[in-house]
């Protein structure tokens, strides 16, 4: 997790200047821990001077309600993945590190789904205190302006959401994935789903390697 403390910050700056590590990869939790908390901001702050991308995925989700019908896999995982990065949004991470490089697997876990809901509980604020506390204010512009300084990948199964998530935070922040990708019978339905979501050639070309490549650097 990002707030490993010292060591594991020393380790990742001297994978990357020394190995040539191109990326980083963090879970959406941690036995209850979130990417939000204060504890991660150096890991933030170093990820953002080594100018490399940080790849948010959903760990195990043990919840006894999900134990059953693969439901950790299918409603939990992404769940927590868009509750991860929901937070990171409304904590600030973002309003700190403007140039930070975060990618969401999954479509973000259906954050572009959700995020209209997130930018009226933000603007109406105090008028539906009901609703629950909005403190500490951490952000200045609402939730969905921070969704764009996201990157998400396309692994999903609905090729409406993906062509709603690739409409939301543009071409330029979309990438092509795949779920499990040793598995050739999710990966080539995958490649069939980015056929149907209406890209242009030029789209095409920037989704299915080359955001990819300019994010990790590669030539």
């Amino acid at each position: 997790m990002p707030g490993g403390g010292d060591e594991c910050l020393k380790e990742l700056e001297r994978s990357v200047k020394q190995d040539d590590a191109r990326a980083v990869i963090i879970n959406s939790s941690h036995q209850g821990h979130y990417p939000d908390e204060d504890a991660a901001r150096p890991f933030f702050k170093l990820v953002t001077d080594l100018d490399i991308p940080v790849f948010v995925h959903p760990g195990d989700c043990t919840t006894p309600a999900m134990a059953d019908y693969r439901l950790a896999s299918s409603i939990g995982r992404p769940a927590d993945n868009c509750l991860s990065l929901a937070r990171l949004i409304v904590r600030g991470i973002f309003e700190q590190f403007p140039t930070l490089k975060l990618v969401g697997s999954h479509l973000g876990g259906g954050m572009c789904e959700v995020i209209g809901r997130m930018d009226y509980a933000y603007e109406l604020q105090d008028f539906c205190f009901f609703l629950g506390s909005y403190e500490p204010m951490l952000i200045k512009h609402p939730p969905s302006h921070y969704l764009k300084m996201m990157h998400f990948d396309s692994a999903s199964y609905t090729p409406l959401a993906a062509e709603m998530c690739l409409k939301t935070i543009g071409e330029d922040r979309f990438l092509f994935g795949t779920d499990s990708p040793p598995l050739i019978p999710l990966k080539l339905p995958a490649l069939k789903m980015m056929d149907q979501i209406g890209m242009t050639p030029a789209q095409r070309e920037k989704v299915m390697g080359g955001n990819a490549a300019r994010l990790l650097k590669l030539n």
